[in-house]
C-alpha cells in the first residue's frame, strides 16, 4: 500500500497543562506509523487565518458544525494573543492510511461519533479533550478544547501540509513566546533524546 504523510498538532493548552508526554506516548505506542518529523511552532496571525480557513472549508455531512467549531478554536487559541505567541507541537507521521490511523487514535470530537469498536478512554480526546454543551440546548457548545488537531482524510492533510511547507522555512527553530523584563537572567538548556528511547 501507498505510504502517506499526515500530522497531529498538540494544542497550546495541552502543552501548558504538561500533557504532551501522555499524548506523544499514546501516539507512538498505539499506531504503526513512523514519526518522521517534530517541531515546536508558534503560529502567527497569517498562518492561523489560513489554517482556520482550511478547517472551515471542510465538509462533513455527519458533523456539519465540526468545521466551524474547529476553525473558531484555531482562530481563538492557536494564533498569538497580543504580542505573545502560543506554542503548538507539530508531529509528522508516515505510513499506510496515516490519516485514518491518526484520526482513530486521536478520537472523535463528539462522543456520539465514536466508532462501535472504540472503548471510552481509549483515544487521546477521550482522556485529554473537553466538549461541554449547554444542558438546555445540546447543540450549543459552551467550552471546547480538542487537545490535538488532525485531519480526517488525505485531501485535508495535503492542504495543511502544503501550508506548513510554505510557512515553516521562515520560522525560527527556537520559540520565544515570552518577553522577559531581565533577559540576561534567563538560562537555556538543550535536551537531546537518544534514538534508543524511540524504540
Amino acid at each position: 500500500m501507498e505510504h502517506t504523510l499526515s500530522y497531529v498538532l498538540v494544542t497550546p493548552y495541552t502543552i501548558a497543562k504538561s500533557r504532551t508526554g501522555g499524548v506523544v506516548s499514546r501516539l507512538l505506542s498505539r499506531i504503526d506509523l513512523e514519526l518522521v518529523g517534530a517541531q515546536m511552532i508558534a503560529a502567527d496571525a497569517s498562518f492561523t487565518s489560513a489554517y482556520a480557513k482550511i478547517l472551515k472549508d471542510q465538509d462533513d455531512p455527519l458533523n456539519p458544525g465540526a468545521s466551524t467549531l474547529l476553525s473558531t478554536y484555531v482562530e481563538n487559541n492557536i494564533g498569538p494573543t497580543g504580542t505573545r505567541a502560543h506554542r503548538t507541537l507539530m508531529l509528522l507521521f508516515r505510513g499506510t492510511e496515516a490519516c485514518k490511523k491518526l484520526s482513530d487514535i486521536c478520537g472523535a470530537l463528539y462522543p456520539e461519533n465514536r466508532s462501535v469498536e472504540s472503548l471510552t478512554g481509549e483515544t487521546i480526546r477521550d482522556t485529554y479533550a473537553d466538549l461541554i454543551v449547554d444542558p438546555k440546548n445540546p447543540k450549543k457548545v459552551t467550552y471546547f478544547e480538542p487537545a490535538v488537531l488532525t485531519p480526517r482524510n488525505q485531501v485535508h492533510a495535503d492542504k495543511v501540509l502544503t501550508l506548513l511547507a510554505n510557512w515553516l522555512p521562515g520560522q525560527p527553530n527556537i520559540i520565544e513566546n515570552v518577553i522577559y523584563p531581565n533577559p540576561e537572567h534567563i538560562e537555556r538548556t538543550l535536551v537531546i533524546i537518544k534514538p534508543d528511547n524511540w524504540k
